[in-house]
């Protein structure tokens, strides 16, 4: 009885299978890509990625290029109007009503399913396996020959590959899965993804170190269906090229046209941070090493202020904790005449700050890129950055700018900065722009249709 149960029950999902494929082939959207990117509305460096893409494929389009619509699978409430307004604020990209007409938005209903807050525990694999559902979701609604997936989701390309029958590209910011993760909970190193109860923990460590090897195989499994991978930085490309075999790497696209124009004399006694307000952002560094630092100045760096620019998300409650704890840090280390922290700005007043600003401070560690420090660099502000990954092996790279490992270190280029004469900083200031010309709009866009064009 059981058995038959068992035979008959394959023969419906093999028949099933069959069927849903028959139906994706033939509803499939010709002359059309696809863009898999839910949070496509949030304003980050992820967001200027897709956008700059959708760009290019839509000016493609006007060029005569055999693709008649691009499509979204979104699941932001914001209306059409809304993403485009918000779109030109955040990013300064711009699309005209008739190039507008070429985008359409897919809007998903089970996005919810790859958002952290259901799996406090097993984060990875819950919305790993999250965003198979999404993705079937998304085929469902509209298929379309071309996949591109700018998120990291990689489980979505089995469905779209092997039923959908799309061919499939993918961006990589940074891998779900990485040697460094692995190396960080074998050495049992206490950071923001691996709590205190289990480095100090000799089973929970093991159990961990199982779980991430394990989400290492099937993360190889999933990336291996991509036709075209393509990552952000050196640092992710090595770590994707040892999982999935192939990774190119394209720089992504950093708005430097505007900030290039900047004018780079009278500058304030300013330093300045960007970026998302997110653990792994190692905000409270910052705030030590500036106090640090106006300590060994004693008090000829007292006029000097800093400026902790940074986004948040309202769905991202945890965003708001954190600005919450910096600036209770702020008042215990008796920085409240120095430091501002300044939230959700427009792009005109953020590049206001970096107009006037002498110095940048980036403290992540294993930066998969470092989109921020490029935008330092480009508005000739000189950076301090972690000795790692992005900063160091992309950005960083003849000396135009300073990398840290330890507040000491922040704290000695800091001072070096601030105490370099008018002409000094000037040309520092002209060296580290004239190394951002690799990071533009226009050299993305270029390698971004040469890599699209082979997927035609």
């Amino acid at each position: 009885m059981i058995q038959t149960l068992l035979y008959y029950l394959s023969l419906a999902c093999f028949l099933g299978f069959l069927l849903l494929k028959v139906y994706l082939k033939y509803s499939k959207v010709p002359r059309s890509i696809s863009f898999f990117h839910p949070n496509c509305n949030d304003g980050g460096g992820g967001e200027r990625v897709l956008w700059i893409a959708v760009q290019t494929v839509v000016y493609s389009i006007t060029q005569g290029q055999n693709i008649d619509l691009v499509y979204i699978y979104t699941s932001t409430p914001d209306t059409r109007d809304n993403i485009f307004h918000n779109l030109q604020n955040s990013f300064g990209i711009y699309f005209t009503e008739d190039e507008k007409n070429y985008i359409q938005f897919v809007r998903l209903k089970t996005c919810t399913l790859i958002e952290s807050k259901w799996y406090p525990k097993l984060t990875i694999l819950g919305q790993s396996f999250g965003s198979v559902i999404v993705g079937i979701e998304a085929a469902l609604k509209l298929n379309a020959p071309i996949f591109i997936d700018t998120t990291g989701y990689s489980f979505t390309y089995i469905f779209a590959r092997w039923i959908a029958g799309s061919k499939v590209m993918a961006y990589v910011h940074y891998p779900m899965v990485s040697s460094d993760m692995i190396s960080r909970v074998q050495n049992q190193d206490s950071e923001y993804n691996n709590s205190d109860n289990i480095s100090s923990s000799f089973i929970l460590t093991r159990a961990k170190i199982l779980y991430y090897l394990f989400l290492t195989k099937i993360y190889k499994l999933a990336g291996n269906q991509a036709h075209i991978v393509l990552t952000n930085s050196s640092w992710t490309n090595s770590h994707i090229t040892k999982l999935w075999g192939s990774g190119t790497i394209l720089f992504p696209p950093v708005n430097i046209s505007k900030l290039s124009e900047l004018d780079l004399n009278n500058r304030k006694e300013l330093l300045v941070s960007l970026g998302q307000f997110r653990p792994e952002k190692d905000h409270k560094k910052q705030l030590i090493a500036f106090s640090q630092f106006l300590k060994e100045g004693e008090g000829r760096f007292d006029h000097v202020q800093f400026c902790i620019i940074g986004g948040t998300k309202e769905k991202h409650r945890n965003d708001n904790i954190i600005v919450k704890t910096l600036e209770n840090i702020v008042i215990e280390l008796g920085l409240t005449n120095n430091v501002e922290l300044l939230t959700n700005l427009e792009r005109d007043e953020l590049v206001h700050y970096l107009s006037e600003a002498k110095a940048g401070i980036h403290t992540m560690k294993h930066e998969h890129f470092g989109i921020s420090i490029v935008e330092f660099m480009a508005s000739g502000v000189v950076p301090i950055a972690h000795n790692s990954a992005g900063p160091k092996e992309d950005i960083i790279v003849e000396n135009d700018g300073y990398l840290a490992d330890t507040v000491e270190d922040y704290v000695k280029y800091l001072i070096e900065i601030f105490d370099k004469t008018d002409e000094e900083y000037h040309d520092m200031q002209v060296k580290v722009r004239n190394s951002t010309q690799r990071f533009s709009d226009e050299a993305f866009s270029n390698n971004f249709m040469e890599h699209l064009q082979q997927l035609f």
